[in-house]
């Protein structure tokens, strides 16, 4: 799995909670519509808490290695390159670890057996199907895991020469592989569904005539397209990458440009402050990606994301 997709869905899915999570409530912009039916809003809430719950789940597992690696395909690749077939038990006792999360992938298989018991509809159909197939196979995994995590804590493979952990390997390996493609492809379904859903707010918006939050939702969109663009460190030396980077750092500023002209225009007294927050937002973003570009500290990425998050929680759509 790519860094890219990881960062792409971490950062997409929290906008989808705050997105998907509003919509239908009746509340701000009165996005269930004047009339519309309970069933109908209770659906469209049953399916945002599902979405939810396996946006949840992705987080949790994205928690594997936040930080500290690449992905969960670098961490399966540490855990195969120990070699334990060739181990013997005393390299055991300094070099033997297991690398797989068992706290966060419990959590996660919690949070996406949750969102499989919510009703979503034909919509959720193939990312449930994916949840289904992932939850099978965690489910054993995580029994495998906390198993071979025993084994060591307890230095059992002092007793039997790794006998034990050998045995485990092939179906251990099989498993986590199958659980990264599993999160690839949850990766991909919850990233289909907020591009839909991007199109569906912008469209509502705009019917609306609430063209400052037209601006803002782009703006935020776009930042999000930013930040998916970076993996590691030296992307940002990466020509190709900083062209993308920056027609994407325009439409931000273009973004909140139009945001500061129309609240510029507003009445005097009409005060909106989270419209004028997301404006700063943006710009603070903007600010600390040409700070980097300029040859600051790639581990600045971090503030683009923390003020991507604090953008997003303006959301009110």
């Amino acid at each position: 799995m790519s860094a890219r997709k990881v960062l792409a869905v971490a950062v997409v899915t929290a906008m989808a909670l705050a997105a998907c999570g509003k919509t239908g409530t009746g509340t701000d912009r009165g996005a269930a519509g004047v009339g519309g039916s309970v069933d109908a809003s209770h659906a469209d809430q049953q399916g945002a808490e599902k979405i939810n719950a396996y946006t949840k789940a992705y987080n949790d597992m994205v928690g594997m290695f936040y930080g500290s690696t690449k992905g969960l395909d670098n961490l399966l690749e540490a855990y195969k390159a120990q070699n334990i077939a060739g181990m013997t038990s005393v390299g055991a006792d300094t070099r033997l670890v297991v690398y797989l999360n068992t706290s966060m992938l419990r959590n996660s298989l919690g949070n996406l057996k949750k969102g499989l018991a919510l009703s979503g509809g034909a919509d959720t159909a193939k990312v449930d199907d994916v949840v289904k197939r992932m939850v099978a196979n965690g489910e054993a995994l995580f029994k495998q895991a906390t198993d071979l995590d025993g084994y060591i804590d307890s230095k059992k493979y002092l007793e039997d020469n790794l006998a034990k952990g050998k045995a485990m390997e092939p179906e251990f390996v099989q498993r986590w592989t199958q659980l990264n493609r599993d999160f690839d492809a949850l990766s991909d379904e919850l990233d289909a569904i907020e591009r839909a859903n991007r199109t569906k707010v912008l469209a509502r918006l705009k019917a609306d005539g609430d063209t400052v939050w037209v601006d803002i939702k782009q703006g935020t969109y776009v930042a999000n397209d930013l930040l998916a663009l970076f993996e590691k460190a030296s992307d940002f030396k990466d020509a190709g990458k900083m062209a993308q980077a920056d027609a994407l750092a325009k439409q931000i500023e273009d973004s909140a440009t139009s945001i500061k002209a129309q609240l510029d225009a507003k009445a005097d007294g009409e005060q909106q402050y989270e419209e004028m927050g997301a404006y700063e937002d943006m710009m603070s973003l903007l600010g600390t990606y040409r700070q980097i570009k300029a040859g600051g500290d790639a581990s600045q990425f971090d503030e683009m994301v923390r003020q991507y998050n604090q953008l997003i929680d303006r959301d009110r759509s």
